[in-house]
């Protein structure tokens, strides 16, 4: 009677305690032993603690000083805090700013604007000359901006008056490095529309102020240089301005993490394409130019799809010979994409490593798989020509050219591949699951397919697979 009268306790207790979780209000006390946190109170306390030693370590030590104490302290997913937190330089904390101060007020002169909008330089000089403050040598009615944060000296680079440009710089020189809201600077804005003697204008009286590298190098809000957008708008002689100031424009990459060469391959841009990977000092000087693209593609990858791809590709593969290799985020090469696209004068220029054809993707396809899949057997002939063991080359699921071929009903590679000798020891072969490419065409029910491997007398009808069934077999399930 006790032990029963103790369960119903029990049981009652229980109902108390699920009636209780179900209630709204202030939850019931939670007892723990002294000294123990509950997760709450556990977030509360490494948050405090995080941000009390980031404050204090910037104080005392400095910003790089907490990044390796805190590294070495926190690991890595406190490190992604900290550097969102942190301004890793004077310029980019500028930008910042600059960013977060968008939708300036409309300050510029009305008469100034029309003169620097129109090339008035008589008007122009009618303004500066009457708003001149003697005491300072500089033109007050300069500082106004739009409401897009443009100064006078944007306006005037953006629309090409060379004139009105001179006279701006000449009165305030420190205008070559002001950014509108865009983070635009009046060279970005220069090259963008293709005025190259504004462009070389700028470069010249930056050099007077050893401002060159700021200038030329300064990013706006898309991360992209004075170089990046004199090729997305196709201006080559502003571009080999650029360049023949400075090499090392050609290195940057913009905020997708695109290179000046990948957007003049993309553009089928050969003149800019020379510009930009040209050697310097008759051949020994090799051009830095970075070949970056998005999701790991290179500018090879992408000269395979130019209207003058063949010429491209050999001039890219002269000056960078280690392009053939690199593969994009997919582990696939330049190889991969010209087998797939079927572009056979490409393949025949990047098979002058015949180890490209062993390079595998990230599932498990050769180049050669590729052009068996896109059926492009001329590109198949051309790479068994240079590598004539790749018709046994398999992928992750065991296939070789032949399964691949039948299996998406690529006819003109199946016919190529039964009248040629050279592939009479794959027609047997089978797959992970041991079927053979006649198991296939059965299977997927491509019978013209079926017809062409059943006319190769090498072909045998009573193979079965890894299920029992031949292909007959498989004809009837």
């Amino acid at each position: 009677m006790g032990r029963s009268g103790g369960a119903a306790n029990s049981a009652y207790r229980d109902l108390s305690r699920r009636r209780e979780a179900t209630r709204t209000g202030p939850p019931a006390p939670c007892f723990r032993r002294p000294g123990r946190l509950g997760p709450h109170r556990k977030v509360q306390v490494v948050l405090k603690s995080f941000f009390l030693v980031y404050y204090q370590s910037r104080k005392l030590l400095g910003r790089w000083a907490f990044l390796f104490v805190y590294t070495y302290k926190y690991k890595p997913l406190h490190l992604a805090v900290y550097m969102y937190l942190a301004v890793p330089t004077t310029q980019f904390r500028s930008d910042l700013n600059n960013i977060a101060s968008m939708h300036k007020p409309h300050t510029v002169n009305p008469q100034l604007l029309k003169a620097v909008s129109t090339g008035d330089a008589d008007l122009l000089a009618q303004i500066l000359h009457t708003t001149t403050i003697a005491e300072e040598s500089r033109c007050a009615c300069l500082e106004g901006v739009t409401a897009e944060g443009s100064s006078a000296l944007h306006i005037a680079a953006r629309h090409g008056y060379l004139k009105p440009v001179e006279m701006i710089c000449d009165q305030d020189l420190s205008l070559i490095k002001a950014r509108n809201n865009l983070l635009d600077t009046p060279l970005i804005c220069a090259a963008r529309a293709g005025h190259v003697d504004v462009v070389n204008h700028l470069i010249e009286h930056a050099s007077t102020q050893k401002e060159t590298e700021y200038v030329l190098r300064a990013w706006n809000s898309s991360g992209a240089t004075a170089v990046h957008e004199a090729v997305r708008n196709g201006h080559a002689s502003v571009l080999g301005k650029l360049v023949s100031r400075d090499a090392r424009l050609a290195v940057a990459d913009d905020g997708q993490g695109v290179s000046p060469l990948y957007m003049a391959v993309v553009s089928n841009r050969a003149d800019m394409v020379d510009i930009l990977i040209h050697e310097s000092c008759g051949g020994s000087v090799k051009s830095p130019a970075s070949y970056a693209g998005p999701d790991g593609v290179t500018a090879l990858h992408a000269a395979v799809f130019a209207s003058n791809a063949q010429e491209m590709c050999e001039s890219l593969q002269r000056w960078e010979p280690t392009l053939v290799q690199k593969a994009d985020s997919s582990g696939r090469t330049a190889l991969h994409y010209a087998a797939s696209a079927g572009k056979t004068g490409v393949v025949k220029v990047l098979l002058v490593n015949s180890l490209l054809c062993y390079i595998l993707d990230d599932d498990g396809l050769y180049p050669v798989h590729y052009a068996a899949i896109a059926g492009n057997s001329e590109v198949i002939h051309e790479i068994m020509e240079i590598c004539p063991s790749c018709n046994e080359l398999v992928d992750k699921k065991h296939r070789n050219i032949l399964h691949c071929a039948v299996e998406l009903g690529r006819t003109k590679v199946v016919w190529y591949i039964c009248r040629n000798p050279k592939f009479t020891s794959i027609m047997n072969v089978g797959d992970s699951e041991g079927n053979t490419p006649l198991h296939l065409a059965l299977k997927h029910g491509h019978l013209f397919i079926f017809f062409l491997l059943t006319k190769n007398l090498t072909v045998n009808l009573g193979i079965i697979n890894h299920k029992g069934l031949t292909p007959l077999g498989v004809a009837r399930s």
